[in-house]
């Protein structure tokens, strides 16, 4: 699928989670999926959606709803990949995402934090 088609089409991820192991062995967690969405002018947004909470009140659930991604995307003159360059609008951090589609309904993605040189694989689902 041509790459530029991207535009207009939201995709999310898998369940991912954010956890940690107390002493006691209770394993507190966040389990959440991120959605990209790409705009008809090339914007683009990166946002959590919450779908169950095992903080216990250490306020991760209100930080992940908070924590809001845009910017803008750019075609590789190859058609090879878009290249969205994202902000945190809450910590001014930068996020770069190489999206390809591995099929018509899944973008899979290399998204480098704060100008790490390692980026890290995820993949995305379009929803309608």
């Amino acid at each position: 699928m041509e790459i530029t088609k991207v535009l207009g089409m939201t995709f999310r991820t898998g369940p991912l989670v954010l956890t940690d192991m107390h002493n006691g062995g209770s394993i507190f967690g966040v389990i959440y999926v991120q959605v990209l969405s790409f705009g008809e002018g090339g914007e683009v947004t990166l946002h959590n959606e919450i779908e169950a909470d095992r903080s216990h009140g250490l306020g991760w659930k209100e930080a992940m709803e908070r924590e809001r991604w845009t910017g803008s995307c750019s075609f590789d003159p190859d058609g090879k990949h878009v290249k969205c360059t994202l902000v945190n609008e809450r910590t001014q951090r930068e996020k770069v995402i190489y999206a390809d589609f591995s099929g018509p309904e899944r973008l899979i993605t290399e998204v480098y934090d704060d100008g790490s040189a390692h980026g890290r694989g995820q993949v995305f689902m379009r929803t309608y």
